[in-house]
Parts: C-alpha cells; sequence; structure tokens
C-alpha cells in the first residue's frame, strides 16, 4: 500500500515533469521560430505574401491592403526644426541658419530664390535686396520617411540712398527743368522746394521764378524691402541771362596794325578778350594788335557772378592779309562742302580771280541755279570773310593744262589738300586759268565717283560766254563736273540738259534754258544715270543726315607717308582691304593701332566688293578681300591693319571726315 502510494506520486512528478518539458521545448520552438523569422537575412520581402494580419519579419509588416495580405515596410516619420532671421541687410553679407531632423539625418538646404540669395554650410549670403527662400529637404532612408519639405522666408533688405545731384546753377529764362535723382532701392524719388519763392516744384519739374538761391529737398520714403533714405537737400542758383554781342570785320589789312574790340554782355558785367592766334595777333586791354598775315581768332568771354551764369564764348575770325590765302583756312561750314581753288599756270599772268569776286560769282550763280532747279544748294567753303578760295600757282605751262590728262588727280596731289585735310568732307574744284582744256575740246574735267574735277575759266567765248539761261558758261560746268564727282553719267537724249555730254543727240538752242533733269527720270529721284544725287549727303541743311549716302575714296592721289588710305565720311562705313584679295580666307580680324599698340576690332567678314557695292572696288573671280563694318562719329586719320588667316596682310589709314 505505501509503496503504491510512492509510486502513484513519482509517476505524477514525472508527469509533471514532462509537462514542463514539453512547455520549455514549446517555448525553445518559439524563441527559434522568432528568431529565424526575425532574422534580417531571412526577412520577408516587401509586396510577397502572407497569412497574418500584423505578423512581423524583419522591417515588413503584414497588412492587408485592397483584401489582399501583402508584406509592406512601415517607416517613421521624421520633422525638420530650424531657426533663421526674419530678415537680413544686404550690405551685411552673409549670416547663419540652423536647422535639425528629428531622425538625426542630414538635411539638405538649397535656395529657391538663387537670384536673391544662394546658401553653402548653413551659410545664407544675399545677392540682391528681394525675398529669399530657402528649401530644407530629408529623403529618409529605409526606417524613415522623407521630412517634410520646408521653405523658409527672408526679407533681404537692401540699402536706400539717393542719388541727386542738380545742376549748380540755372538760367531764369531756361524755364522748366527736369530734377533727375536716383536712389540705391531704385524706388523712385520725391522732390519739394524749400524756397518756393525763388522756385517751385511739380512731380520731378523744376520752374524758376526769380534770380536767387533755390533749395531742393530728394526724399525716397523706403519700403517693406528697402528702409527710408536720408534727405539730400540741395542749392540750385538761379541765374539772370548773360550774353554777348561781339562783331569782328570780315578782314582787316596788315597795315592796320592796331584794332579796338567792342563787346557787350546782357549782365552788364565787363567781356574780356583773348587771342587763339597769338602768332598772328595778339590782344591787350580791349585793343588787337596785328602781328602777320593768316587767320586771326578773337575769343571773348564773360565769366558771369553768382547771380549770373558765365556766358557762351564767343569767337570771331578775322583774315590778316594783303590779298589772298595759299592755304586752306578755317571752315565756318560743318559737313560736305566745295572747296574751290584758283590755279595759275607757270607761264600765266594772274589775273586775281580769287580776290576780285570773279570765281566767287561762278560758284554763287551755279549754286543760285541748282536751288532754282532743286530747291537745295551745295555747301561751299567759306571763312568769315566770304569763300576761301585758294590760290595756287602750278610748276605746270599754259600748253600742258590745255593738253594733259589726269589733270583732276595732279592739281589734287599738288596743292598738298589731302595732306592736312581738316575735319570736314570736300569736294575740290580746280579753275584754271586757261582758255579750255583737252586741246579744245573740253571746259571741264571731273572723274566720276571721284572728289575732284578742273574748270577753264580763262577768257574764251566758247568755256566762259554768255550761255542759255546762265551769264558764265563756267557756272555750269563746275556743277557738270562736281555731278561726276557725284557718280552720274552722261545724259544723251536731251541736248538742254546740264549733264548733256559730247555724244548727246541734237543741238541745245542759244535762247533755250539749261535743265537740271527736268523729267526727273534720270540722276534726280533716280539712279538710271549712275547716281541719284537726292540720296546723297551733300545739300545745304542735310550734310549731317546719316540716312543720306556718303561713301569712302579709295587712295584718291598718293600721301607723303606713302600708307595705302581711303577718305571716309564719319558714321557707319563698311570698311575693306584695299590693294590685295585672298583665296582662300579662312579668318579675318582688324586691329586698329591705338596708344603705341595693336587693338582688335573683332572679327570680319570677306566678300569680292570689300568696301561694298558703293564703291568700285572689286576682286576678280575667286577671289575675296576682307571687310568689317566701323561706326566713327570723331574726325581724325586713323591706322587699321589687317589679319588674315592668322598673319598681318595689310597697314591702311582711314581719314575720317564729317
Amino acid at each position: 500500500m505505501n509503496i503504491g502510494r510512492g509510486t502513484s506520486q513519482s509517476a505524477r512528478q514525472r508527469a509533471r515533469s514532462r509537462l514542463l518539458l514539453a512547455i520549455v521545448l514549446l517555448i525553445a520552438v518559439k524563441s527559434i521560430e522568432s528568431s529565424i523569422f526575425y532574422d534580417s537575412a531571412n526577412a520577408a520581402e516587401a509586396g510577397q505574401k502572407c497569412t497574418k494580419v500584423g505578423q512581423k519579419s524583419g522591417l515588413p509588416v503584414c497588412t492587408k491592403i485592397n483584401g489582399k495580405l501583402n508584406w509592406q515596410i512601415v517607416k517613421k516619420k521624421q520633422t525638420i526644426s530650424l531657426q533663421f532671421p526674419p530678415a537680413a541687410v544686404l550690405s551685411a553679407g552673409g549670416f547663419p541658419i540652423a536647422f535639425a531632423s528629428s531622425s538625426g539625418l542630414g538635411v539638405i538646404a538649397t535656395s529657391a530664390s538663387p537670384a536673391i540669395c544662394t546658401i553653402e554650410r548653413r551659410i545664407v549670403s544675399p545677392v540682391i535686396a528681394g525675398m529669399c527662400v530657402i528649401r530644407l529637404t530629408q529623403a529618409g532612408n529605409s526606417k524613415f520617411l522623407n521630412a517634410i519639405t520646408k521653405n523658409i522666408t527672408i526679407a533681404i533688405q537692401g540699402d536706400n540712398q539717393i542719388s541727386f545731384t542738380p545742376p549748380n546753377s540755372l538760367l531764369l529764362s531756361s524755364g522748366p527743368h527736369p530734377l533727375t535723382g536716383s536712389s540705391v532701392s531704385g524706388l523712385s524719388i520725391v522732390y519739394e522746394s524749400l524756397t518756393s519763392d525763388i522756385c517751385s516744384v511739380s512731380t520731378n519739374i523744376l520752374t524758376p521764378i526769380k534770380i536767387g538761391i533755390c533749395t531742393v529737398r530728394a526724399s525716397q520714403n523706403g519700403s517693406s524691402l528697402y528702409p527710408v533714405a536720408s534727405n539730400i537737400d540741395a542749392s540750385i542758383t538761379i541765374q539772370g541771362d548773360n550774353q554777348i554781342s561781339f562783331t569782328l570785320p570780315s578782314s582787316l589789312l596788315l597795315s592796320t596794325a592796331s584794332y579796338s574790340l567792342t563787346g557787350s554782355s546782357t549782365s552788364g558785367l565787363a567781356v574780356t578778350y583773348e587771342s587763339l592766334t597769338p602768332d598772328i595777333c595778339s590782344v591787350s586791354i580791349g585793343t588787337l594788335t596785328i602781328n602777320k598775315v593768316g587767320l586771326c581768332t578773337i575769343r571773348a568771354a564773360q565769366n558771369g557772378s553768382n547771380l549770373y551764369q558765365a556766358a557762351i564764348s564767343i569767337d570771331q575770325s578775322v583774315t590778316i592779309s594783303p590779298n589772298r590765302v595759299t592755304s586752306d583756312q578755317p571752315d565756318a561750314v560743318t559737313g560736305f562742302q566745295i572747296h574751290a581753288f584758283y590755279v595759275v599756270p607757270a607761264d600765266g599772268v594772274d589775273h586775281s580771280y580769287d580776290t576780285n569776286g570773279y570765281i566767287a560769282g561762278i560758284l554763287d550763280e551755279g549754286n543760285n541755279f541748282i536751288r532754282s532747279q532743286l530747291g537745295y544748294g551745295i555747301p561751299i567753303d567759306r571763312t568769315s570773310s566770304g569763300y576761301d578760295i585758294q590760290y595756287l600757282k602750278s610748276n605746270l605751262s599754259t600748253a600742258a593744262f590745255q593738253s594733259s590728262q589726269g589733270l583732276t588727280d595732279r592739281m589734287l596731289k599738288d596743292s598738298l589738300a589731302l595732306e592736312n585735310p581738316g575735319t570736314n568732307r570736300k569736294d575740290y574744284i580746280f579753275f584754271l586759268d586757261v582758255r579750255n582744256l583737252s586741246n579744245g575740246q573740253a571746259c571741264g574735267i571731273g572723274n566720276t565717283s571721284g572728289m575732284s574735277s578742273v574748270v577753264a575759266i580763262g577768257t574764251s567765248a566758247e568755256c566762259t560766254g554768255d550761255p542759255y539761261n546762265l551769264k558764265n558758261y563756267a557756272s555750269s560746268t563746275w556743277l557738270h563736273e562736281l555731278f561726276h564727282n557725284f557718280g552720274v553719267d552722261h545724259t544723251l537724249n536731251d541736248p538742254c540738259d546740264l549733264m548733256r555730254g559730247g555724244n548727246t543727240t541734237g543741238t541745245c538752242p542759244a535762247n533755250a534754258n539749261l535743265t537740271i533733269d527736268k523729267d526727273r527720270t534720270r540722276y534726280v529721284s533716280s539712279s538710271a544715270q549712275g547716281k541719284d544725287i537726292m540720296k546723297l549727303r551733300v545739300w545745304d541743311g542735310h550734310t549731317n543726315d546719316l540716312n543720306l549716302q556718303a561713301n569712302c575714296y579709295l587712295n584718291p592721289v598718293p600721301r607723303a607717308d606713302g600708307i595705302n588710305y581711303a577718305y571716309c565720311p564719319t558714321g557707319t562705313q563698311i570698311i575693306g582691304a584695299l590693294k590685295n584679295c585672298w583665296n582662300p580666307i579662312n579668318s579675318v580680324t582688324l586691329e586698329e593701332f591705338i596708344n603705341g599698340q595693336w587693338q582688335s576690332l573683332g572679327a570680319g567678314g570677306s566678300d569680292s566688293n570689300p568696301w561694298g557695292t558703293q564703291v568700285s572696288w572689286t576682286c576678280g573671280t575667286g577671289y575675296s578681300a576682307p571687310w568689317r563694318q566701323l561706326t566713327v562719329t570723331t574726325p581724325g586719320i586713323s591706322l587699321y591693319r589687317w589679319v588674315v588667316n592668322g598673319s598681318e596682310s595689310e597697314q591702311f589709314k582711314v581719314i575720317w571726315v564729317r
């Protein structure tokens, strides 16, 4: 019995032991299963099927989506925290901002407004005033979701300073004057007068009221991005009129010795004088002393006072000469003009046609004829004393003049006209004191598209008679040759036209009137006869009209320096090579010699007409020469060179004239 009870107790103990062992084994198995399940090497892959919602396998979690169970990776959320100033000052330079992610992952900061600001290593650098936008992002990783992008806005405030420098003085008579100021911010300036009895201001227009000191205040009230600027108060002296009245006689003889200068100013202040040509004449306390023959130029000035503006100086010239000039005098005309010469042969008689009014009369009659026909005249070179007619004693004989060829170029060379050409564009007409030219076959010769011509004015019925509606045949001759210079050919079908040639059909009746393209079909408003003269920049009042044509002349006659050159009007011109053509041209650069060194003006092109279609210089078939368009506004002589295919190839000069 006792033994039996003991046995039964042992059995129960063994049973309990087995139960505990089973539980332990079960826990161990579960532990092993769990260990295996979460082993990253054996974890489920996202997107695969699973069997129980919420079950985990590494990072993936069993999730029910659209009625299906799939392993999905669930990431943690993260946020970005930051600290930044709401505004900054442009002139203060860069400033820091602070930011971090709750995950501890690095945050990327970029500028969403790079024109306003940039950022590098947490330092924001302002570029200009404006709203700076910085974008902060964190792209997350396998454990964290992307952080929500944050855009922060920082006002970059610019400086706001006023720039306002009105004139120191204004004439009372000048009337309303615009005030031009500016602010660094670009915001508009407000003006007001602090001396309303002297001047008034409306918007930005100042109106002088009386002589005195006008004070104007300029202010700028700023904006959300700019602070209020400091005011600027400026003083402007409202001055009375001050104009000089001063004249000189057109000429004075060397024997005059001295001459009293009398001038006045509207201010009542004294006028002062100075000689601009002290070798020709001098001035002492209002008295002009004549030293030698030449052009004497006197400047009259009045320097004003605190309440009177300095007067504009007046320069007056007087010719000091026994009777004539032998050089081109300073011009009273600006732009294109006719320059006349009186040429006496080496064996000829000097009839003083340059000083006795004879050539001046021919010039006047021809110009009046043009005006009557076309409504426009041609500017003629003049000084304050009248036409500038230059005297030239030639070394050619009368016979040589009457029989020689190439007289136009010979006269242009002998006169040295292009050695010191001045600043104005000129056509040179040489009035020769001979009876006729070309062995009696011509009264004038002019190169087509040239810049010089010769006209016979010696006594002869043929070349200086009383023809048609003119008193002197030479008056029409110089016009005829000038129009040849302009590029006009002979008229063949109208014997009474100015441009009729030796082979024109018919003869103009003695009592008929000479005309200039009366039907306007040849060379006036038409280019059928070579050039439309009305399109040329040569007429009174239009010599500065850049819409009209004014072409270059290439190497008219050799110059003393021996360098090829062109005589070109200022403005925009096509510049080309002067003597060479190439095949092929792969690269072209034009250079100018400035301040002792060659400086590039940029790349050019190539063409068989390197100076443009208006200039008759052409390369042969298969060849071309370099060209480039230049705009030059100041008269003078410039030295250029072409660099073709990488090598210097040609130097040349351009005489730029108005």
